[in-house]
């Protein structure tokens, strides 16, 4: 199984998945919190220093989703098969990410008279980034706080019905 799949360093893909995905989330909102800043400031002593934070950290946050979309694909590859709800929601999402980038880059590098929509992309931008840690690394990281022992877990029992009476869905 892709999930149970170990590199020679003893590190699962899952695991890898998971700390390049969180720190994707990270960096992706060093990026959204200095844009914030930015233009709640813009006259700060700070502004440069803070755009070049902006810059390195939306770089470093594009190349993590590059290597983590390249770990993904090789082990949906392998893998085959169908994609679960949650895996094909995540791709969704996913897939939506390079098209808005490519679109933020291209209205700051040859586009500046539609500056003003830049704050509308970079949300979107952060939403969908979180959506694609929540379908992935976040389904992944609750589940694991979620499995505790069995004794501590609490009892969910069925509620009873008076008599007569069905649950219909």
């Amino acid at each position: 199984q892709a999930g149970k799949a170990r590199q020679e360093n003893g590190m699962s893909i899952i695991a890898l998945k998971i700390l390049a995905g969180t720190l994707f989330l990270v960096f992706s909102g060093m990026a959204f919190a200095t844009m914030l800043h930015l233009l709640g400031a813009p006259s700060s002593p700070h502004a440069k220093a803070l755009r070049i934070v902006h810059r390195s950290s939306g770089g470093i946050a594009v190349l993590l989703y590059i290597l983590v979309a390249v770990i993904c694909l090789v082990v949906d590859l392998r893998r085959g098969g169908d994609l679960s709800p949650r895996a094909a929601m995540h791709f969704v999402f996913a897939a939506g990410f390079i098209p808005l980038v490519v679109l933020k880059v291209l209205i700051v590098e040859k586009y500046p008279e539609l500056r003003n929509r830049l704050f509308g992309v970079g949300s979107i931008l952060f939403v969908l980034v979180f959506l694609i840690f929540a379908t992935s690394g976040g389904y992944y990281l609750v589940r694991a706080v979620g499995s505790v022992p069995g004794d501590i877990q609490p009892k969910i029992e069925a509620i009873p019905l008076p008599p007569g009476y069905e649950l219909v869905w």
